[in-house]
């Protein structure tokens, strides 16, 4: 071969080695740069997941929000319509109220008059009755006596409070009632439980239920029961203050006063 041929291929072969070389020596870079490039999309596209995740999750919770706030609204206009007609109730009865004060006072002369006969029967009736409660029930009557008496009270208001207490004293026939209290017997006080059965009976029991005793309306005195009727009297008391369910009572019942014509 001759040389100068030779020289031309040794040249040729050196700058293919050398462009081979170039190139290989440059591909880890770029396949690194390719790399983070993808890492870099890659941390974006987590980024933007997660923005997307916390739009949702706010989306919901004014969803949420917004229908809870559309049902409490629901509430509370049904409340509002049911309240506006017991608003409207009230006001016809307070007008129907002063109606009746207004005609009161016009029949002033007829009204005060039978006022007085109500307390004097109110009175009577309360002086006469089995004693329980005597204290309270009769302060109430005189109570109502000094308020006769008052210019600051209407008339209106006097009757109102009359009615009342014989309402009270109704009451008192259809319940059962236990209450502590003092008892005057045989010269002695003593601390007892007292216990009113509407108005058909009215009992005692010391507090360590070794002694009991019914109100004998016919001879106007307290009478001593037997042992026996200790247990069913003590169960009459827890019952009358819920201390025990309800049940049947078995107490002896007095004799009636015979009421006279």
């Amino acid at each position: 071969m001759k040389p100068i041929v030779r020289a031309k291929l040794m040249l040729f072969a050196l700058l293919s080695i050398t462009i081979v070389g170039y190139v290989y020596a440059d591909t880890p870079s770029k396949i690194k740069k390719s790399l983070e490039v993808q890492q870099e999309i890659g941390n974006q596209a987590q980024n933007s997941q997660k923005q997307i995740d916390n739009i949702v999750e706010q989306t919901q919770s004014i969803l949420q929000q917004y229908r809870e706030t559309v049902y409490e609204t629901q509430t509370l206009r049904i409340y509002n319509q049911q309240l506006s007609k017991i608003i409207e109730s009230q006001n016809k009865e307070l007008k129907s109220l002063d109606q009746q004060r207004s005609h009161l006072e016009d029949i002033k002369p007829e009204i005060i008059p039978l006022m007085i006969r109500m307390l004097n029967a109110l009175d009577q009736f309360v002086k006469s009755d089995i004693p329980f409660l005597y204290k309270e029930r009769t302060n109430r009557v005189e109570s109502l006596r000094d308020m006769m008496d008052q210019a600051n009270v209407t008339v209106a208001e006097k009757y109102r409070r009359i009615i009342e207490a014989f309402e009270i004293e109704n009451e008192y026939g259809r319940t059962i009632e236990s209450y502590n209290g003092e008892l005057l017997h045989s010269g002695k006080t003593r601390t007892v439980e007292f216990i009113r059965i509407g108005r058909i009976g009215f009992y005692y029991q010391t507090l360590n239920g070794e002694e009991s005793g019914y109100w004998n309306e016919t001879e106007n005195r307290w009478q001593a029961l037997e042992s026996s009727h200790a247990k069913y009297l003590a169960i009459a008391i827890a019952i009358a203050k819920k201390q025990a369910p309800p049940d049947l009572i078995r107490v002896l019942l007095p004799a009636v006063k015979a009421v006279q014509q």
